[in-house]
Order: C-alpha cells, then structure tokens, then sequence
C-alpha cells in the first residue's frame, strides 16, 4: 500500500504534466501503482482511501486500546472476563487489547 503523501506527490507530479514513466522512476514506485493512483483520481477527484467493506473494528481502536491498557496498569491483578463484561466485549479482544 502506497500512503497519503506518495499518492498525492504522484497526483502532483501528474498535474504539473509529467508522465507515468517518469513519475515511476522519481518515486520508485510500480508502474501498475503509479496508473491506478493517477487514474483513480482523475475519477474520482480524491487520493484518499477508499472505504473497505467489512466489519467496522470495535475492540482494537486506538481510544479503547489505551482505556484497557490504563485500567490494566491501575490494577494489573484484574481479569479478563471482567474486563470484557464491563465494556461489553469478549474475553479474546480484551486479551488481544491487553497485549498491544
């Protein structure tokens, strides 16, 4: 995956008309990468991301990570099962969340 900053440098470098060769040999990018950037572009007008499909994650965003990690740090003694049945959540996230 290519990051915000490359894709819009490629964008740029395409608005200031140089071509896909060119680009991919100053950005040391694939060529198939550099075409589907420039073209997703021109048709969507966008260089973000588009949105996945799937499940939205719950139990491992950032926010929630931390809040279990302080509550851990606080009481290190504190079980998983209880931890989950406060937040509502499985035993196997709060241990994957603990771990992170």
């Amino acid at each position: 995956m290519v990051n915000e900053e490359t894709r819009a440098a490629v964008v740029a470098l395409h608005k200031q008309g140089m071509r896909n060769p060119a680009i991919v040999k100053m950005l040391d990018l694939h060529r198939n990468k550099v075409k589907r950037i420039v073209d997703r572009f021109e048709a969507t007008g966008e260089i973000k991301d588009r949105h996945r499909s799937g499940r939205p994650r719950t139990a491992r965003t950032a926010i929630f990570r931390k809040a279990i990690k302080a509550k851990i740090q606080r009481n290190p003694a504190r079980s998983t099962r209880k931890l989950a049945k406060e937040h509502g959540n499985t035993e196997s996230a709060m241990e994957r969340s603990a771990r992170f």
